[in-house]
């Protein structure tokens, strides 16, 4: 049996949109089919209870209203009612039910019942609103017994701040370059966004990600990627210093539509593969912000557009490093590896054999990233990244 070594990086099954180069779990063993934007996979609806089932599970309880309050339902905000039994579905139960405004006015909308009929929800509500939510004595449950004279309640509810953001769903992401497969981008209340994408030139791909944080920049901050030439003379020196060389070339600018319901968080996947400008294999960095708005800070990510998928072993006196297509899961020959501090320089360097193999002896100082080359395509792990361990 081998020595206990930890595994890094990347699987050719796991590639699909993890979120960083080196980071596995044990649930991500293949990659999960493209959702819809803004969908999420539903459970199966379960089999509406018989009345045998009712009463031995509902009979002793008296049928009263447990709870009104803003709730979730379906990825929004709603305002809820929970019962202690399950309202009869075969009944119209919306007389029994009404939602005021601030202003005493109706609100408009539909009460949807859940899947067991325990819960009530109304979604047409606004954040940092009051509502009054009444309900009439009428409502029936399943066994046919209607609220008690004494039970009907109203109830007062204030809904929370529903703050509109748009945020990128992870860092470090590969795309492989023949898959269509998009960015992800989580999204409350944003219908559109605008995105810069900068393509990080090969041979600074080490600095930059040696100082890179994935998160929000201010603008500041993102001035510091610039070319030392774009940079104004009235800068002194000390900001010179402080530059990260040129690090952006700016490839593409696009607005992007998100889609979803008003006060949901969606999920949507920016179509990059469809963009000719972001099909040459390398790294980029992605500034994102809400289309017509200029926030004091900015939402950014990096991910790879590649063909090769790479696996590290971390052994104590050697690292192993294989390296495969993502397009055939084949070994690669000829990819040329390297082993980098976190100042991006080289430590040590090897070619993949025929076997997709590239052995290195551990060096003195620790590693911090892999980066694999062949011609344009390129592909990293980060080592310090939480790895596998097996």
């Amino acid at each position: 049996m081998p020595a206990r070594h930890r595994l890094a990086g990347i699987l050719v099954a796991l590639v699909l949109l993890l979120p960083g180069c080196g980071r596995q779990t044990e649930e991500a063993k293949a990659p999960l089919p493209a959702p819809a934007p803004g969908a999420a996979p539903e459970a199966p609806a379960p089999a509406p209870l018989g009345r045998k089932e009712l009463l031995a599970r509902y009979g002793n309880l008296p049928f009263q209203i447990l709870d009104i309050s803003e709730q979730q339902f379906r990825n929004a905000p709603a305002l809820g009612i929970t019962l202690s039994a399950p309202v009869d579905v075969t009944r119209d139960f919306q007389p029994q039910l009404r939602v005021l405004d601030d202003r005493q006015q109706v609100v408009d909308g539909a009460w949807i019942a859940d899947e067991r009929g325990l819960h009530l929800y109304f979604r047409n509500i606004d954040p940092r609103r009051t509502y009054q939510v009444k309900v009439a004595d009428g409502l029936t449950d399943a066994l046919g017994r209607t609220l008690a004279a004494d039970t009907g309640r109203e109830e007062t509810v204030r809904t929370r701040d529903l703050t509109a953001l748009a945020v990128f769903a992870g860092t470090g992401m590969v795309l492989p370059a023949e898959l269509d497969r998009g960015l992800p981008v989580e999204a409350v209340n944003v219908a559109e966004v605008d995105v810069d994408f900068h393509r990080i030139p090969p041979e600074r791909i080490p600095a930059f990600l040696g100082r890179y944080r994935n998160g929000d920049y201010d603008t500041w901050d993102l001035e510091r990627f610039r070319d030392e030439k774009d940079i104004p003379a009235s800068w002194d020196e000390e900001w010179r210093r402080e530059l990260i060389g040129p690090f952006l070339n700016l490839v593409y600018s696009g607005r992007f539509q998100l889609g979803g319901e008003r006060n949901a968080r969606v999920r949507s996947f920016l179509p990059v593969a469809g963009i000719p400008a972001l099909r040459q294999p390398g790294l980029y960095l992605a500034i994102m912000k809400g289309a017509g708005h200029y926030p004091s800070r900015y939402q950014t990510t990096t991910f790879f557009i590649t063909g090769l998928g790479l696996q590290a072993r971390l052994y104590r006196q050697e690292i192993d490093v294989v390296v495969s297509s993502l397009r055939t899961g084949q070994a690669v020959a000829g990819v040329r590896v390297q082993l980098l501090d976190a100042g991006g320089q080289a430590l040590a360097a090897a070619a993949s054999g025929a076997d997709g193999l590239a052995s290195f002896s551990r060096p003195a100082a620790e590693p911090v990233l892999v980066l694999a080359q062949s011609g344009e395509d390129i592909a990293l792990v980060d080592l310090r990244q939480p790895a596998l361990d097996l």
